[in-house]
Parts: structure tokens; sequence; C-alpha cells
């Protein structure tokens, strides 16, 4: 099974190293090619209400990817689901 990823920091993207054939069989991508939040990263929070914005700073409780939600404690305890589109670092 081919793994013809590299992480090119410079453009902070995976690339691939090699052709690939039709019908090729690669491996799983890797997770270093998409952005992550893992369990433990402080985060920003922003919510926005009209004219209104809200940041206030939590700690992912777990991993997620673009697109997922994830549940994270606020520094008062609460536990929250947002999306992952909601967080900034």
């Amino acid at each position: 099974m081919l793994r013809p990823y590299r992480y090119d920091i410079a453009h902070g993207a995976t690339q691939v190293t090699q052709g690939l054939q039709v019908g090729a069989v690669v491996g799983t991508f890797p997770e270093f090619g998409i952005s992550m939040i893992r369990t433990g990263d402080v985060l920003e929070l922003v919510g926005k209400a009209g004219a209104v914005t809200i940041e206030r700073d939590v700690k992912a409780l777990q991993p997620a990817r673009h697109g997922q939600r994830l549940f994270v404690r606020s520094s008062d305890g609460e536990v929250l689901s947002v999306r992952y589109e909601d967080m900034m670092r």
C-alpha cells in the first residue's frame, strides 16, 4: 500500500509525492494534513448575534476537525457543544 504524502510546511498543506496510477490504493490520509483541534487545546469560542460578538476562552474536551462538532469546557465549568468553525486558536 502506498503512502505518497508529505507535509509542506511552507504551504501548510499535504502534497502528493509521487504520481498515482488509476486504481492505485493509497493508505489513510495522514492527520498532519488536516487542521485539527486536540483534546486539551485552549481555544477561543466566538459567537455572534447581530452586531454583538461574544468571545470566551474554552478548553477542548475531544478532538475535532473541520465540519465536526465538539464539546468544550468554559472557564466557569460549563460544557458546551460547538462547531469547529466557531473556534479560534
